[in-house]
């Protein structure tokens, strides 16, 4: 029989503490502080520096939790798991490399078709940031799968198996007496 980790239950209640501190704490903060956050910050978007340090709340806590629980070498596992195989390594800069070659043989075919396109009126470094910004809200939160997916799923499937695994060997336990 598994027992219960004690070290998996401190650092659950670790995650959850800080994922909803830092959360509601930030955003306490800035509802409570509004007039005088607000000329420094702007408004309540997405792009608000307070409203994005509480909506990666998860994803900080879960890193901060991996760190606390095996140090740099867990954080390292964690982050792994983003490519599976290294074999694959490869094959991102080779889609990088089509995207562009395919943005740049639509771009001058609809020239050479007489397709009208919009004229570029953003410099590189104005172009990088949008792309950055595109990015940003196109993936959305997905940074929080590390705190959500990447810590607390694992986690509480494996507090819910040791459960399940303790209630059935009781349960014969007592059906046997």
């Amino acid at each position: 029989m598994k027992s219960r980790n004690k070290k998996s239950d401190n650092s659950l209640l670790l995650y959850l503490f800080l994922t909803f501190g830092i959360c509601w704490g930030l955003i306490a903060v800035l509802v409570v502080f509004y007039d005088t956050l607000h000329p420094i910050f702007g408004d309540m978007t997405i792009f608000n520096p307070i409203v994005m340090a509480a909506l990666y709340a998860p994803t900080a806590a879960g890193l901060i939790v991996y760190f606390a629980e095996g140090g740099i070498g867990a954080v390292k596992h964690l982050l792994m798991k983003l490519i599976p195989r290294k074999q694959d390594l490869i094959w991102f800069p080779v889609i990088f490399v089509m995207v562009v070659l395919f943005v740049i043989c639509i771009h001058f075919g609809s020239v050479a078709f007489g397709i009208p396109v919009p004229d570029r009126t953003f410099t590189l470094p104005q172009m990088l940031y949008q792309a950055f910004i595109n990015l940003f809200e196109e993936t959305g939160l997905i940074g929080g799968a590390f705190g959500w997916f990447g810590y607390l799923l694992p986690t509480t499937i494996y507090l819910w198996l040791i459960s399940l695994t303790a209630s059935k060997e009781l349960s014969i336990l007592l059906l046997n007496c």
